[in-house]
C-alpha cells in the first residue's frame, strides 16, 4: 500500500526533516541492483536488512548500533556506530568483517552500499577490529532543507564529497511513495571517478539512492569508443520505525 511520510512543520511547502529515527529495533530492507545500459535486465540483485541492535558508547561517546546483513551472503555482516548532535547524523566507528576478495570488490563498487546505505565513501576498512572515524562522518546535517551543503572526510582530513540538497520531491519506491529531500554528491573524488550519486531522504531515513558511473572506453590503440554507463540503485523496500 502507498503511504507517504508527513511532519506537523514545513519550509516554503517542504516538510522539516528534523533528525533521524534513531530508535532500538527500528529497521530498514533494501533492494539493491546493478544495471548497465546497453543490457535490459538486472545485472545483478540484492536485499540488504538493516536494524539498530542496540546502545553502545565508542570513544566515550554513546552511540547506536546499527547491523546490516545481506540476505544472499548473510556471513557478510557490518556493524557501524552512529550518534546524533547538533550537526545530525554522524558515523563515528565501524566493523566490516574480512570477506572474500569478490565481495570486497563488489563492496568498494557499491561505494560501501552493502555497508551502510546512509554511508556512500571510498577507502572502507574490512577488518573484524573496529575501525574509528575522526573525524566522524556527517551523513545527514539536520534539520534538511533545499540549500544546504556540507562534507565528508576521510581520516586523513582529504575531503571525499560535498553533499547538497537541491530539492523537495514525491519519490515511489517498492515500500510506498514518500515525500523526500534530493542530496547530490559532488567534489573532485566524483569528478575523477566520473561517478554522480543522488540521495532521496525523508523522515523515516535514505529512501532511495542512485550511483551513476560514467567509463570513457578506448581500443587497444587508444582510439576513443565513446562511453558506457552503469548505474547502481537501493531503494526502501520495507521498514518498521518506533515512534
Amino acid at each position: 500500500m502507498a503511504m507517504a511520510c508527513k511532519s506537523n512543520e514545513s519550509i516554503n511547502g517542504s516538510e522539516v526533516v528534523a533528525e533521524f529515527p534513531l530508535n532500538v529495533g527500528n529497521s530498514w530492507t533494501y533492494n539493491w541492483t546493478a544495471s548497465n545500459e546497453d543490457i535490459s535486465e538486472k545485472l545483478e540483485h540484492r536485499v540488504i536488512n538493516i536494524k539498530i541492535i542496540g546502545r553502545g558508547k565508542v570513544d566515550g561517546i554513546e552511540t547506536y548500533e546499527f547491523e546490516t546483513v545481506e540476505d544472499q551472503e548473510p556471513e557478510l555482516v557490518s556493524i557501524h556506530h552512529y550518534f546524533q548532535d547538533a550537526q545530525g547524523l554522524n558515523l563515528l566507528a565501524y566493523k566490516i568483517s574480512a570477506i572474500t576478495d569478490a565481495n570486497a570488490r563488489s563492496l568498494r563498487q557499491m561505494g560501501v552500499g552493502l555497508a551502510s546505505p546512509w554511508l556512500l565513501a571510498d577507502g572502507v576498512v574490512l577488518s573484524d577490529d573496529l575501525i574509528l572515524e575522526n573525524p566522524p562522518k556527517n551523513i545527514f546535517n539536520y534539520p534538511l532543507e533545499i540549500g544546504k551543503e556540507w562534507s565528508l572526510w576521510l581520516n586523513d582530513g582529504v575531503e571525499i564529497a560535498n553533499k547538497t540538497v537541491v530539492s523537495f520531491e514525491e519519490v515511489s519506491v517498492p515500500a510506498g511513495i514518500f515525500n523526500c529531500y534530493k542530496i547530490e554528491y559532488s567534489g573532485p573524488w566524483y569528478e575523477s571517478n566520473q561517478l554522480k550519486a543522488i540521495e532521496y531522504v525523508s523522515n523515516i531515513g535514505l529512501v532511495k539512492r542512485v550511483i551513476t558511473s560514467e567509463v570513457s572506453l578506448t581500443d587497444i590503440d587508444g582510439n576513443d569508443l565513446g562511453t558506457k554507463v552503469g548505474s547502481f540503485t537501493i531503494e526502501l523496500e520495507d521498514y518498521n520505525i518506533k515512534n
